[in-house]
């Protein structure tokens, strides 16, 4: 029987884009959370983008 208690770290570093956007502290750990949750694929998604999805925002300057 095994038990799954070793954290979850990502499978490869942030992207330094990612991390110069500075999520405040009160959003930080849900875009973390957001972060480590998703595909690496999507983890080449724009910052601003994904950090915006955290905030509940609207924006016209990322492209679909």
């Amino acid at each position: 029987m095994s038990t799954r208690a070793e954290p979850k770290e990502p499978a490869e570093p942030i992207p330094e884009e990612w991390i110069s956007e500075k999520p405040g502290p009160e959003e930080a750990a849900e875009w973390w959370e957001r972060w480590r949750n998703l595909p690496s694929i999507e983890r080449r998604r724009p910052a601003a983008e994904v950090l915006a999805e955290v905030r509940g925002e609207e924006r016209d300057d990322v492209n679909e």
